[in-house]
């Protein structure tokens, strides 16, 4: 079964029914669709277990470029809504599958609602963020890569994450001046490692890698000195 959308006697969609008891609906661009600006479509499910397959749309014109779907959660008067992928009662398990090749972009937080994030193959972090003042506010919500570079006596302060986590500090040229830390900052033993003191003229680049453990509260930190 086949019915037409219309509009001002342009065709612009058509949904055909089919399966056992025409349970299948696909909506495909009608014969005058590429007459107009993308519009929007909107799916309510009803009833049943049936499957919304929503692809880009793919057009051999000027628009060869696959479409964008773009899944917007509904919005109430103050609350913003909610896209909830899951299962049904029963042994099956739901998925978003992002295909070879492609690309999954995300501008918002992932929260796992403390559940796992299984089969990762690899997980880059955006650039270092760099610090060069000789007051610094190294914000972690920011990144959790950053590096610091010491030119005189410094004083740092940290923005701490959303939460538990391992953070990383690049410390160039940290024996160049008296760093003071946060008071959350703790050492092995209580006692802050030398850092390494750039030399020579014109003055040598020397690196120190601090690694901290930041459980909500203190920030526990262990550096690899000298590197050369």
């Amino acid at each position: 079964m086949t019915a037409d959308l219309d509009t001002g006697g342009f065709n612009i969609i058509t949904a055909t029914a089919s399966g056992a008891n025409a349970d299948d609906i696909t909506l495909t661009a009608g014969t005058d669709a590429a007459t107009f600006a993308a519009g929007n479509i909107n799916i309510n499910g009803g009833y049943g277990a049936g499957n919304v397959n929503i692809s880009g749309g793919n057009y051999s014109g000027n628009n060869s470029a696959g479409g964008v779907v773009t899944i917007t959660a509904g919005t109430t008067s103050g609350t913003g809504g909610t896209v909830i992928i899951q299962n049904q009662s029963g042994p099956f398990n739901s998925r978003i599958t992002v295909g070879p090749g492609s690309t999954m972009t995300i501008d918002g937080t992932v929260d796992c609602n403390n559940n796992d994030l299984d089969n990762v193959k690899t997980v880059t972090f955006n650039s270092e963020i760099a610090n060069t003042t000789t007051t610094q506010t190294i914000n972690w919500t920011a990144g959790q890569k950053q590096k610091s570079t010491i030119t005189a006596a410094t004083t740092i302060t940290f923005t701490p994450p959303a939460g538990v986590c391992n953070l990383t500090l690049q410390l160039i040229n940290g024996g160049a001046g008296a760093i003071t830390w946060p008071a959350a900052v703790k050492w092995p033993g209580g006692t802050e490692p030398t850092w390494t003191t750039p030399t020579g003229s014109p003055l040598s680049t020397e690196i120190d890698i601090v690694s901290f453990y930041f459980d909500g509260t203190n920030y526990y930190g262990m550096a690899g000195l000298a590197f050369a």
